[in-house]
């Protein structure tokens, strides 16, 4: 009489590689970001200030400008945070697909 046996065991298919130093990449570009922001509000305190610009009009440009590089900051912020999650979470499914379960199902066929 024949019998089926079946086993199952998960193999890694691939070397695990850390896709962590990805991180780096996104944050040297928000640091760029952060850089452009800041050369920005100083090009405009430097035009606008060291030129003894006064008015209502220069005043609201100075606050809109502060709003503007202070919501960017906070952009920033968030973005750092969520890119470092992104790059966790693909190193752990990167890492997940690489162990794949295998099943060999074999008949046994008893000698006589």
């Amino acid at each position: 009489m024949k019998e089926l046996h079946s086993l199952t065991v998960k193999e890694q298919i691939l070397e695990s590689t850390s896709l962590l130093s990805k991180q780096q990449q996104l944050q040297d570009a928000i640091d760029d970001i952060h850089h452009i922001d800041e050369q920005f509000l100083n090009m405009v305190r430097t035009i606008i200030i060291s030129e003894d610009q006064q008015g209502e009009i220069v005043k609201a440009m100075v606050e809109e400008t502060e709003r503007y590089t202070m919501a960017n900051r906070t952009l920033l912020t968030a973005l750092e945070n969520q890119s470092e999650q992104a790059v966790k979470s693909l190193d752990r499914q990167a890492d997940d697909i690489k162990v794949q379960s295998l099943t060999i199902t074999y008949e046994d066929t008893p000698s006589a």
